[in-house]
């Protein structure tokens, strides 16, 4: 039986093998990380490849967080972005996890901590089977768990709701301010006046 279209917020088992990767210089390609090539890529006047071994690809349950169309010059493609979990203790003491506590509606029995710091972006077809149907889910986010996941992706990722809005000044004191000032190099603080 064939799933629905993922929303935020629902738990699947994700298989992350085709990844949005970004280059150092910016360009973003669609990548199939079965293959056990070098990765170079995509943009034709870029040569950078990528270290295989530093890729991060997590298997297992997965929230997904947001769904993306992404359109290039040649098509438009969906993508999700979705937020690994895990059940390794060591990991709880970051400021960076968020703690799930087993509820049915989570659809675990054992407590799940959420890597908020490994967000990162899958293609679409990580969700569905062989046949394109979507998978089943295994669960999805309580109301109170998908408010505090937000509330630390805003804090640990500096993720805005106005981005006209700079960070630094809007957060910070006149004393602060002078201050790192101070440590910038003399021909960065020539260039900021």
């Amino acid at each position: 039986m064939a799933g629905q279209k993922p929303r935020q917020g629902w738990i699947y088992y994700l298989r992350s093998d085709r990844i949005f990767l970004n280059c150092k210089f910016g360009h973003v390609h669609l990548y199939d990380l079965n293959q056990n090539k070098e990765l170079i890529c995509q943009e034709l006047s870029c040569n950078y490849r990528f270290n295989y071994l530093q890729i991060f690809r997590e298997h297992g349950p997965h929230i997904v967080w947001k769904v993306n169309l992404i359109k290039d010059d040649f098509n438009a493609r969906d993508s999700l972005i979705v937020i690994p979990l895990t059940t390794r203790e060591h990991e709880k003491g970051l400021p960076t996890v968020y703690p799930l506590n087993p509820t049915l509606k989570h659809g675990f029995e054992q407590k799940l901590f959420t890597l908020i710091h490994r967000i990162y972006e899958v293609d679409v077809h990580c969700l569905k089977d062989r046949d394109g149907n979507w998978l089943q889910r295994i669960g999805q986010l309580d109301k109170v768990d998908k408010e505090a996941i937000t509330k630390r992706l805003k804090y640990c990722h500096l993720i805005q709701q106005d981005f006209g809005q700079d960070c630094i000044v809007k957060n910070s004191s006149p004393n602060t301010l002078k201050n790192m000032f101070i440590y910038l190099a003399n021909d960065l603080k020539n260039t900021l006046f």
